[in-house]
């Protein structure tokens, strides 16, 4: 037995042994453990492994000696609960900019961070339906070495590709090179954007990064953001995601007043937060008050909720979506 060399190695394999094969739910008596492990070739008695797990209990790891509704040792923790890793493979799933084959991949590795008795509950529940999925299997690639850009503080050169009909068929073009200072990356509306700045313009611009191939990072310094944004001390991300991709970018903001249902409520506090202006004006309506750009962005914005979201004011907003409106009914005549 001494000569063995995996019993050097017997209290990693009693900790591996409790966490694939028991949780709360599912513990594991002594006599069990020294079959799993006779399956390794180690042979063991019932006091050497009951000294191995005070080691393991002593040394910090939380494993529990069950009596009600179980009996026997189990792991006790496990970096996500059950509920949480299936919240992690809802998200994984739903994400199109998250291919199908890394879909999987990643769904298997959320699996193996559970027990193999969670794992198989998992399994039950998992789908993959036939949502829009990128096809692009660089974007893990493109997001690393955009980071270590960032963090070298050179530019980033990719091409980025746009879709095209040819012959009534969607295909990406050939795309275009960019070469761009990266200032930061944004999750946003389930899809991945760089954000930074393209010599030929003072400002800032967002790239999908789904869209982009053969991302490299080179040798020429960024440009400085504060060079092209009001930003001073730091980049920040946050304010730059809720000004544009809320439709509070540009330098003419101005207060628009909206008359919601009350359907609409969520999504207004969603949009806009809980810190601007909500009034309640009838029993099926209320008004909110925010400050943003009068664009197209925005007119297209309120369209989309057809009348439950009335612009109330400027005037010059309310004059331009009924323009709109009007010419839509022109083309359906």
């Amino acid at each position: 037995m001494s000569g063995n060399p995996k019993q050097k190695l017997k209290l990693l394999y009693i900790a591996d042994i409790l966490k694939k094969y028991t949780d709360e739910e599912h513990a594991m008596a002594v006599g069990e453990i020294i079959e799993h492990l006779e399956k390794e070739g180690i042979v063991a008695e019932r006091k050497s492994v009951y000294n191995d797990i005070k080691v393991l209990r002593d040394y910090g790891m939380p494993i529990i000696n069950g009596n009600e509704p179980v009996r026997g040792f189990f792991y006790a923790g496990g970096e996500f609960q059950l509920s949480e890793l299936m919240m992690l493979i809802d998200a994984v799933q739903a994400s199109p900019v998250i291919t199908r084959k890394k879909t999987k991949e990643f769904i298997e590795k959320l699996r193996s961070m559970a027990s193999v008795h969670q794992s198989q509950q998992l399994e039950s529940q998992i789908y993959i339906d036939n949502r829009f999925k990128s096809e692009n299997e660089e974007i893990y690639y493109n997001i690393d070495r955009i980071k270590q850009a960032v963090n070298r503080g050179v530019k980033v050169k990719f091409i980025y590709q746009r879709r095209q009909l040819v012959g009534n068929i969607p295909v990406l073009d050939t795309g275009r090179e960019f070469v761009i200072s990266p200032y930061a990356t944004i999750w946003n509306d389930d899809k991945y954007y760089l954000v930074g700045n393209y010599d030929k313009y003072d400002d800032l611009s967002h790239y999908r990064i789904d869209k982009m191939k053969r991302v490299e990072c080179t040798d020429e310094p960024a440009r400085d953001f504060r060079e092209v944004c009001g930003y001073t001390s730091r980049f920040d991300a946050a304010d730059y995601t809720r000004r544009v991709f809320n439709m509070f970018a540009g330098a003419n903001q101005r207060g628009v007043e909206l008359v919601c249902e009350n359907r609409l409520l969520e999504t207004m506090i969603e949009r806009f937060g809980i810190s601007v202006p909500y009034k309640q004006i009838d029993s099926e309506h209320f008004m909110i008050k925010v400050y943003a750009v009068a664009n197209d962005g925005l007119e297209q914005w309120v369209l989309n909720f057809g009348g439950g979201v009335v612009v109330k004011s400027p005037s010059e907003l309310r004059d331009s979506i009924k323009k709109r409106l009007e010419c839509m009914l022109e083309d359906y005549k």
